[in-house]
C-alpha cells in the first residue's frame, strides 16, 4: 500500500490526501504515511483490550493527523462491544485517545476537529457549540 501511495504522491504532490481509514498499522507504516502527508483515522478498536499494540502506536502518531471514526454501524467501542455502533459512541474513543496523549477529552475532540476540518479543506466553517441557528447557508 505504501508503494501505491508514494507513486501517487510523486504525480499528484501535495494535492493527494486522505485517511488511513481504521488504521491499524504498526510504526513504521505510520511514520512513512506521515511522511507522505496522510491523516490516521482512530475508532471503536483503541478501545479493545487486547489492542495494547495499536494503542502504543496511536499514542505516537503526530496529533496533528488524527481524524475521530465511528465507523458505524460497525467497530463500536469496547462498552458495547455486540452491539451497533452509533456517532455517540465516539466520545469513548476520544476518552481513551486522551488517556493516550495525557490530556483532557475536550483537547482531544477539539485537535481531531480541526484536523478533520483541515483535511477535508473546511477551514473557517462553524463546528461545535456555538453554530449558528439558521444553519451554515
Amino acid at each position: 500500500m505504501l508503494g501505491l501511495l508514494r507513486a501517487q504522491r510523486r504525480r499528484l504532490g501535495p494535492r493527494l490526501r486522505g485517511v488511513l481509514h481504521a488504521f491499524g498499522g504498526d510504526l513504521a507504516v505510520a511514520e512513512e504515511a506521515a511522511a507522505l502527508g496522510f491523516y490516521f483515522g482512530v475508532g471503536g478498536p483503541i478501545t479493545y483490550p487486547k489492542n495494547e499494540r495499536l494503542r502504543g502506536v496511536v499514542a505516537r502518531l503526530p496529533r496533528d493527523r488524527v481524524v475521530l471514526e465511528t465507523d458505524a454501524p460497525y467497530l463500536p467501542p469496547q462498552p458495547w462491544r455486540g452491539r451497533r455502533n452509533e456517532p455517540a459512541y465516539l466520545v469513548e474513543v476520544a476518552r481513551v485517545l486522551a488517556g493516550l496523549w495525557s490530556g483532557p477529552v475536550e483537547g482531544v475532540i477539539e485537535q481531531a476537529t480541526a484536523n478533520a476540518c483541515r483535511l477535508f479543506a473546511l477551514e473557517g466553517v462553524p463546528v461545535g457549540p456555538g453554530l449558528p441557528e439558521e444553519g451554515l447557508n
